[in-house]
């Protein structure tokens, strides 16, 4: 608890700072986040709870400019760490810092950078407080844009393992992106971009038996092609990567490919995206010794609906880097205000159909079978000016021989979601929420409820229950209230959670059932 008071009163600090003229032409931004569990033993839920009882993660960053020069820093403290979260983590660090420069198109950057070369399927380096990822590296990155005509970019670097660099592995890469219409002068008639991408990953083997199973060097590259006119986007990208040979891929040899298509049409109301995605070896490690989400080096999520509904997501998917197929169409229409089935304020109405395939996790299984499917139906509009409601319906089969559960095959669920919100007055609102899920396999049916009250601008509180009455019979209730006022939020809640995974931007972390009070803050100045 001292620790989490020094880290605060570090913040305020820092606040006061800036309140002050940095040389008068500079600046000073910076920002506080904490997150805070104590855990209560509750052998109903099947709870976890960690020696000492308590868990804690902070972090503290602060960024400055002057002229053309920017500096920052981050600090990360884990007193100890959260359930679910990296034991690596534990204890303080400073885990960011950069110094960099810009002048006229031209970028450069030293010390701690994130980067990602097309979409993140050869090469991303980004951080992701929610699943405890930062992937950083440390060395030098440089940047040059001409204009929007033509970008190009170098870097080499050591990758971040947990809180610390791996010095024994190195990273280097480059990216080019070419607006071909731009470079015409053409560009108001369509944009044409062609972009391409080169990594190397050079980590010295630490035996003699890896010589000639595993290489120093992985090499890989990409290239993309962009066309975008009056609405429409087409996307396209292939990678081809050397193996990243070690244990986590079963010491595979074989080269890594990935294939990604999409296609998005946007008009009046009307949106549709198409995306597919093809993938085989895909995953890449910084360190041959790990093979976890933690020490990636590319990204790639999964391509399905991110749904915001607990039921909805009792069991999301997640991509097989050894090898998949498949893709999601998403599908949007938006009635106008004033016509017959948008009222007065308008009506969105939504769709998404997401499968993926691969190959049998069962040796005696030769052919692709089915890992994932997704049916989402929705609709929000307002009735009025006081009354809006969201339907939602999803249709979900789910493979578990290649997902956490192998002792049975499919899990198939229907879920209906009907979420009401009343606006009383200009500050006042109350939500309710229900949720209902219908399925043979596993935990079987499940239903959920949710009453939020609002007062603007600042206080919210809520109430919630989710009760798997299928087979375990547990209620996994939970009550909270939160403040906001200006750059300062915080809340506190307590309550039962099940196991299951946290997952930001299709990426998921599994996290262990705990009952405790919950309680956050956050802060920018």
């Amino acid at each position: 608890m001292r620790k989490i008071i020094f880290t605060i009163l570090l913040s305020a600090g820092a606040f006061s700072a800036s309140a002050q003229s940095f040389w008068e032409k500079g600046y000073v931004t910076g920002g506080l986040e904490s997150n805070s569990i104590y855990y209560v033993e509750d052998p109903a839920g099947g709870s976890v709870r960690p020696d000492g009882g308590f868990g804690t993660n902070n972090y503290l960053k602060i960024d400055c400019g002057l002229g053309k020069f920017e500096a920052g820093l981050q600090m990360e403290g884990y007193f100890p760490q959260l359930l679910g979260y990296p034991e690596q983590l534990k204890g303080f660090s400073l885990s960011n810092r950069y110094l960099r420069f810009r002048d006229k198109g031209f970028t450069a950057t030293v010390g701690d950078f994130y980067g990602q070369y097309g979409s993140g399927l050869l090469f991303r380096a980004y951080e992701e407080r929610s699943l405890g990822l930062n992937t950083a590296l440390e060395g030098v990155n440089l940047g040059y844009n001409w204009d929007g005509k033509i970008s190009v970019s170098a870097m080499v670097g050591f990758p971040k393992a947990f809180k610390e660099y791996n010095y024994g592995s190195r990273i280097i890469g480059a990216d080019f992106s070419v607006n071909l219409m731009e470079l015409a002068g053409h560009g108001d008639l369509f944009n044409l971009s062609l972009e391409g991408s080169f990594i190397n990953k050079h980590q010295a083997l630490e035996s003699e038996w890896m010589e000639g199973l595993i290489s120093p060097d992985v090499n890989g590259g990409s290239a993309r092609l962009l066309f975008d006119w009056n609405g429409l986007t087409l996307k396209g990208e292939y990678v081809l990567r050397d193996s990243d040979v070690s244990v986590y891929n079963n010491y595979e040899t074989g080269k890594s490919r990935a294939i990604l298509a999409e296609g998005t049409y946007t008009s009046g109301g009307f949106g549709a995206n198409l995306t597919f995605r093809r993938i085989l070896n895909a995953g890449f490690q910084s360190d041959y010794n790990q093979g976890t989400m933690f020490t990636a080096l590319n990204y790639i999520p999964a391509l399905t609906q991110q749904h915001t509904y607990s039921l909805a997501s009792l069991t999301p998917y997640q991509s097989q880097m050894d090898g998949e197929v498949g893709g999601q169409a998403d599908v949007y229409y938006f009635f106008a205000r004033g016509s017959k089935l948008g009222g007065n304020r308008g009506m969105r109405v939504h769709t998404n159909f997401s499968t993926f395939y691969g190959p049998s996790p069962m040796p005696e299984i030769k052919a692709d079978e089915l890992y994932f499917r997704d049916l989402t139906l929705d609709a929000e509009r307002w009735w009025g000016r006081h009354v809006k409601t969201v339907v939602l319906y999803t249709w979900q089969t789910y493979n578990n021989r290649v997902g956490a559960h192998p002792s049975y095959e499919f899990r198939r669920s229907h879920t209906i979601v009907g979420d009401v919100t009343y606006k009383i007055n200009n500050k006042h609102a109350v939500r309710a929420e229900y949720q209902h899920l219908w399925s043979g396999q596993g935990d079987g049916n499940w239903c959920a409820g949710t009453v939020e009250y609002t007062i603007s601008p600042g206080w919210s509180f809520s109430v919630s229950d989710m009760w798997n009455y299928g087979f375990t019979r547990i209620h996994y209730f939970n009550g909270g209230l939160s403040y906001s006022r200006s750059k300062i939020r915080a809340a506190l809640n307590f309550g039962r959670f099940r196991e299951g995974y946290q997952c930001a931007g299709g990426v998921c972390r599994l996290i262990p059932a705990y009952t405790g009070a919950n309680f956050t803050l956050t802060t920018s100045f």
